[in-house]
Protein backbone atom coordinates (compact mmCIF):
# COMPACT_ATOMS: atom_id res chain seq x y z
CA UNK A 1 0.00 0.00 0.00
CA UNK A 2 1.16 3.61 -0.72
CA UNK A 3 1.73 5.72 2.15
CA UNK A 4 1.30 9.64 1.86
CA UNK A 5 3.71 12.06 3.37
CA UNK A 6 4.64 13.19 6.76
CA UNK A 7 2.87 16.91 4.94
CA UNK A 8 -0.09 15.04 3.84
CA UNK A 9 -0.89 13.44 6.51
CA UNK A 10 -0.83 16.42 8.92
CA UNK A 11 -3.56 17.40 6.70
CA UNK A 12 -5.90 15.20 6.76
CA UNK A 13 -5.22 14.66 10.35
CA UNK A 14 -5.89 18.39 10.97
CA UNK A 15 -2.96 18.78 13.21
CA UNK A 16 0.49 20.61 12.46
CA UNK A 17 3.15 18.58 14.05
CA UNK A 18 4.30 14.86 15.53
CA UNK A 19 3.89 16.45 18.99
CA UNK A 20 -0.03 17.41 17.95
CA UNK A 21 -0.70 13.61 16.36
CA UNK A 22 1.10 11.76 19.56
CA UNK A 23 -1.60 14.09 21.36
CA UNK A 24 -4.10 13.31 18.91
CA UNK A 25 -4.03 9.87 19.57
CA UNK A 26 -3.08 9.74 22.99
CA UNK A 27 0.20 6.98 22.30
CA UNK A 28 3.99 7.47 22.75
CA UNK A 29 5.59 5.60 20.89
CA UNK A 30 3.18 6.26 17.40
CA UNK A 31 3.54 4.87 14.53
CA UNK A 32 3.02 6.93 11.47
CA UNK A 33 2.72 3.95 9.08
CA UNK A 34 -0.14 2.49 10.83
CA UNK A 35 -1.64 6.14 11.22
CA UNK A 36 -1.58 7.10 7.64
CA UNK A 37 -2.80 3.25 7.01
CA UNK A 38 -5.75 4.01 8.86
CA UNK A 39 -6.52 7.33 7.31
CA UNK A 40 -5.79 5.80 3.55
CA UNK A 41 -9.55 3.75 4.18
CA UNK A 42 -11.19 7.18 5.14
CA UNK A 43 -13.88 8.76 2.74
CA UNK A 44 -14.15 12.76 3.10
CA UNK A 45 -16.47 15.28 1.42
CA UNK A 46 -16.13 18.55 0.56
CA UNK A 47 -18.97 21.52 -0.08
CA UNK A 48 -17.55 24.15 -2.26
CA UNK A 49 -18.18 26.33 -4.46
CA UNK A 50 -17.30 26.80 -8.34
CA UNK A 51 -15.96 29.47 -10.31
CA UNK A 52 -15.59 29.95 -14.08
CA UNK A 53 -12.16 30.23 -15.42
CA UNK A 54 -13.02 32.78 -17.70
CA UNK A 55 -12.97 35.44 -15.12
CA UNK A 56 -9.14 35.28 -15.18
CA UNK A 57 -9.72 36.57 -19.28
CA UNK A 58 -11.59 39.44 -17.89
CA UNK A 59 -9.97 43.05 -18.22
CA UNK A 60 -11.92 43.70 -15.12
CA UNK A 61 -10.25 41.55 -12.92
CA UNK A 62 -6.54 42.71 -13.22
CA UNK A 63 -5.77 41.64 -9.57
CA UNK A 64 -6.87 39.33 -6.30
CA UNK A 65 -8.83 42.33 -4.86
CA UNK A 66 -10.72 42.76 -7.89
CA UNK A 67 -11.31 38.37 -8.19
CA UNK A 68 -12.44 38.31 -4.72
CA UNK A 69 -15.00 41.22 -5.73
CA UNK A 70 -16.38 40.10 -9.15
CA UNK A 71 -16.07 36.09 -8.67
CA UNK A 72 -19.63 36.03 -7.26
CA UNK A 73 -21.19 37.75 -10.10
CA UNK A 74 -21.80 36.79 -13.82
CA UNK A 75 -17.95 36.65 -14.40
CA UNK A 76 -17.30 33.73 -11.97
CA UNK A 77 -20.64 32.05 -13.54
CA UNK A 78 -19.60 27.95 -14.70
CA UNK A 79 -21.41 26.62 -17.72
CA UNK A 80 -22.02 23.25 -18.06
CA UNK A 81 -19.33 22.08 -20.55
CA UNK A 82 -16.72 23.38 -17.66
CA UNK A 83 -18.65 21.55 -14.66
CA UNK A 84 -19.02 18.55 -17.02
CA UNK A 85 -15.19 18.95 -17.88
CA UNK A 86 -14.39 19.19 -13.86
CA UNK A 87 -16.58 16.64 -13.35
CA UNK A 88 -14.81 14.28 -15.90
CA UNK A 89 -11.13 15.03 -14.87
CA UNK A 90 -12.03 14.23 -11.24
CA UNK A 91 -13.76 11.06 -12.49
CA UNK A 92 -10.43 9.95 -13.87
CA UNK A 93 -8.72 10.55 -10.55
CA UNK A 94 -11.65 8.62 -8.72
CA UNK A 95 -12.88 11.29 -7.13
CA UNK A 96 -16.58 12.78 -8.25
CA UNK A 97 -18.92 15.92 -8.44
CA UNK A 98 -22.44 15.40 -6.71
CA UNK A 99 -25.25 16.94 -5.64
CA UNK A 100 -24.24 20.37 -8.46
CA UNK A 101 -26.87 23.15 -7.26
CA UNK A 102 -29.21 23.80 -10.46
CA UNK A 103 -27.28 27.02 -11.08
CA UNK A 104 -24.03 25.32 -11.38
CA UNK A 105 -22.37 27.58 -8.22
CA UNK A 106 -22.50 24.66 -5.47
CA UNK A 107 -21.23 21.23 -5.40
CA UNK A 108 -19.62 18.36 -3.26
CA UNK A 109 -16.92 16.51 -4.13
CA UNK A 110 -16.02 13.11 -2.45
CA UNK A 111 -13.31 10.50 -2.63
CA UNK A 112 -11.27 8.23 -0.51
CA UNK A 113 -7.90 10.26 0.87
CA UNK A 114 -5.24 8.63 -1.26
CA UNK A 115 -7.33 9.56 -4.85
CA UNK A 116 -8.05 13.40 -2.50
CA UNK A 117 -4.12 14.12 -2.20
CA UNK A 118 -3.41 13.08 -5.37
CA UNK A 119 -5.67 15.69 -7.32
CA UNK A 120 -3.27 18.37 -8.78
CA UNK A 121 -4.11 21.87 -6.97
CA UNK A 122 -2.42 25.15 -6.79
CA UNK A 123 -3.99 27.38 -4.21
CA UNK A 124 -4.95 30.86 -5.32
CA UNK A 125 -3.74 33.74 -3.49
CA UNK A 126 -2.61 37.47 -3.77
CA UNK A 127 0.88 36.20 -4.77
CA UNK A 128 0.47 34.24 -7.50
CA UNK A 129 -2.69 35.29 -8.93
CA UNK A 130 -0.99 37.31 -11.85
CA UNK A 131 1.17 33.88 -12.45
CA UNK A 132 -2.34 32.44 -12.86
CA UNK A 133 -4.10 35.12 -14.87
CA UNK A 134 -0.98 35.46 -17.93
CA UNK A 135 -0.82 31.41 -17.92
CA UNK A 136 -4.39 31.08 -18.82
CA UNK A 137 -4.75 34.21 -21.12
CA UNK A 138 -1.72 32.21 -23.38
CA UNK A 139 -2.22 30.12 -26.06
CA UNK A 140 -3.62 27.16 -24.18
CA UNK A 141 -6.21 29.04 -22.06
CA UNK A 142 -8.07 27.75 -19.24
CA UNK A 143 -11.39 27.58 -21.69
CA UNK A 144 -14.40 25.47 -21.19
CA UNK A 145 -12.97 21.96 -20.53
CA UNK A 146 -10.18 20.16 -18.86
CA UNK A 147 -7.09 18.35 -20.47
CA UNK A 148 -6.31 15.23 -19.00
CA UNK A 149 -2.83 15.81 -19.08
CA UNK A 150 -0.69 18.82 -16.96
CA UNK A 151 -3.80 19.88 -14.85
CA UNK A 152 -4.15 21.99 -12.19
CA UNK A 153 -7.32 22.34 -10.03
CA UNK A 154 -6.98 26.15 -8.86
CA UNK A 155 -8.27 26.38 -5.56
CA UNK A 156 -9.32 29.43 -3.40
CA UNK A 157 -9.68 29.89 0.13
CA UNK A 158 -11.64 33.03 0.45
CA UNK A 159 -11.76 33.09 4.34
CA UNK A 160 -10.02 30.00 6.36
CA UNK A 161 -12.37 30.66 9.08
CA UNK A 162 -15.48 30.06 6.90
CA UNK A 163 -15.46 26.50 5.39
CA UNK A 164 -18.52 26.92 3.23
CA UNK A 165 -16.41 29.59 1.40
CA UNK A 166 -13.76 27.43 0.06
CA UNK A 167 -13.84 27.06 -3.87
CA UNK A 168 -12.55 25.52 -6.55
CA UNK A 169 -11.48 28.03 -10.00
CA UNK A 170 -12.60 25.40 -12.29
CA UNK A 171 -10.03 24.90 -15.55
CA UNK A 172 -7.01 23.96 -16.87
CA UNK A 173 -3.32 24.83 -16.57
CA UNK A 174 -0.92 23.85 -19.12
CA UNK A 175 1.99 21.75 -18.15
CA UNK A 176 4.11 24.66 -18.92
CA UNK A 177 2.39 26.26 -16.39
CA UNK A 178 2.47 23.48 -13.29
CA UNK A 179 5.80 22.87 -13.86
CA UNK A 180 6.48 26.60 -12.58
CA UNK A 181 5.54 25.20 -9.19
CA UNK A 182 8.17 23.37 -7.15
CA UNK A 183 5.91 22.17 -4.51
CA UNK A 184 2.94 19.87 -6.21
CA UNK A 185 0.08 20.17 -3.52
CA UNK A 186 -2.95 17.67 -3.71
CA UNK A 187 -6.84 18.49 -3.42
CA UNK A 188 -6.57 17.61 -0.07
CA UNK A 189 -3.71 19.80 1.13
CA UNK A 190 -5.32 22.87 0.33
CA UNK A 191 -8.53 21.90 1.84
CA UNK A 192 -6.54 20.48 4.71
CA UNK A 193 -7.06 24.14 6.73
CA UNK A 194 -10.39 23.85 6.92
CA UNK A 195 -10.37 20.37 8.36
CA UNK A 196 -12.90 19.55 11.15
CA UNK A 197 -11.40 19.62 14.50
CA UNK A 198 -10.13 15.92 15.69
CA UNK A 199 -11.99 14.29 18.77
CA UNK A 200 -10.01 14.08 22.43
CA UNK A 201 -6.86 12.29 22.31
CA UNK A 202 -7.20 8.53 24.35
CA UNK A 203 -6.19 8.92 28.07
CA UNK A 204 -3.14 7.49 28.19
CA UNK A 205 0.14 8.12 29.17
CA UNK A 206 2.99 9.52 27.13
CA UNK A 207 6.77 10.02 27.84
CA UNK A 208 8.18 13.61 27.53
CA UNK A 209 10.05 12.55 23.93
CA UNK A 210 7.67 13.40 21.09
CA UNK A 211 10.01 11.92 18.29
CA UNK A 212 7.49 10.08 16.05
CA UNK A 213 8.63 6.62 14.58
CA UNK A 214 8.21 5.80 11.27
CA UNK A 215 8.09 2.03 11.29
CA UNK A 216 5.39 -0.26 11.77
CA UNK A 217 6.42 -1.81 14.68
CA UNK A 218 6.22 1.19 17.13
CA UNK A 219 2.90 1.86 18.67
CA UNK A 220 -0.41 0.22 20.35
CA UNK A 221 -1.66 -0.23 16.86
CA UNK A 222 -5.18 -1.38 17.70
CA UNK A 223 -5.68 1.96 19.61
CA UNK A 224 -5.37 3.78 16.34
CA UNK A 225 -9.13 4.76 15.49
CA UNK A 226 -10.26 7.36 12.72
CA UNK A 227 -13.57 8.54 11.42
CA UNK A 228 -14.46 6.22 8.43
CA UNK A 229 -15.81 9.59 6.45
CA UNK A 230 -15.70 12.99 7.44
CA UNK A 231 -17.55 16.09 5.66
CA UNK A 232 -16.01 19.69 5.99
CA UNK A 233 -18.24 22.63 4.89
CA UNK A 234 -21.74 23.75 4.64
CA UNK A 235 -24.06 21.04 3.01
CA UNK A 236 -26.57 22.57 1.00
CA UNK A 237 -30.50 23.16 2.00
CA UNK A 238 -32.11 19.80 2.12
CA UNK A 239 -28.58 17.47 2.30
CA UNK A 240 -28.91 15.26 5.62
CA UNK A 241 -25.39 15.16 6.34
CA UNK A 242 -25.80 12.15 8.63
CA UNK A 243 -26.86 10.02 6.20
CA UNK A 244 -24.10 11.12 3.47
CA UNK A 245 -21.69 10.19 5.52
CA UNK A 246 -23.22 6.87 7.14
CA UNK A 247 -23.45 6.60 2.84
CA UNK A 248 -20.16 7.63 2.44
CA UNK A 249 -18.53 5.11 5.34
CA UNK A 250 -20.45 1.83 4.67
CA UNK A 251 -21.87 1.79 0.61
CA UNK A 252 -19.41 0.48 -1.96
CA UNK A 253 -17.93 2.99 -4.69
CA UNK A 254 -20.27 1.30 -7.20
CA UNK A 255 -23.67 2.36 -5.19
CA UNK A 256 -22.47 5.48 -3.83
CA UNK A 257 -22.29 7.08 -7.88
CA UNK A 258 -25.61 5.42 -8.22
CA UNK A 259 -27.46 6.76 -5.48
CA UNK A 260 -26.12 10.24 -4.68
CA UNK A 261 -28.09 12.76 -7.12
CA UNK A 262 -26.00 15.07 -9.27
CA UNK A 263 -28.30 17.73 -9.64
CA UNK A 264 -29.31 19.14 -6.80
CA UNK A 265 -32.17 21.59 -6.45
CA UNK A 266 -30.92 23.53 -3.43
CA UNK A 267 -34.19 25.74 -2.61
CA UNK A 268 -36.23 22.42 -2.75
CA UNK A 269 -33.86 20.02 -1.06
CA UNK A 270 -34.64 17.38 -3.97
CA UNK A 271 -32.61 15.77 -6.72
CA UNK A 272 -32.64 17.14 -10.03
CA UNK A 273 -33.21 14.67 -13.41
CA UNK A 274 -29.55 16.20 -14.42
CA UNK A 275 -27.77 19.67 -14.83
CA UNK A 276 -28.72 22.14 -17.67
CA UNK A 277 -29.58 19.90 -20.81
CA UNK A 278 -27.59 16.82 -19.78
CA UNK A 279 -25.77 14.96 -17.33
CA UNK A 280 -22.60 15.05 -15.41
CA UNK A 281 -21.33 11.42 -15.60
CA UNK A 282 -23.82 9.70 -13.35
CA UNK A 283 -27.22 8.97 -13.93
CA UNK A 284 -28.53 12.36 -12.37
CA UNK A 285 -31.81 10.67 -9.93
CA UNK A 286 -30.83 8.25 -7.64
CA UNK A 287 -30.89 9.01 -4.14
CA UNK A 288 -33.58 9.72 -1.73
CA UNK A 289 -33.74 13.62 -0.15
CA UNK A 290 -33.33 14.22 3.10
CA UNK A 291 -32.22 10.18 4.41
CA UNK A 292 -30.19 8.56 1.01
CA UNK A 293 -32.09 5.66 1.48
CA UNK A 294 -30.23 4.82 4.16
Amino acid sequence: MRMFTLRQLFAVSGVNSGAALIQRFGLHPLSVSSVMAAYEQQRQVYFVNLISPRILLSDQVQSYADFLRLYRGPLGQPDQPEVNGLARYLEAQRVYLRFVSKDLRRAAIFGDVPSLINVPTAPLTDGNFITVKDASGGATKVATGITAVGTLIIAVTVAPAAVDETALLIGAAAVGFAAGFTTTWGLLEIFGDQAPPPPPPAQKPSSENTDVPNDTGDGDNGDIEVPSAVAVGSPDNGIDLNGLLGQLATSSLDDLLNNLPVGWDSDAGVALPGIGAGDLGGDGGGGLPGGFGV
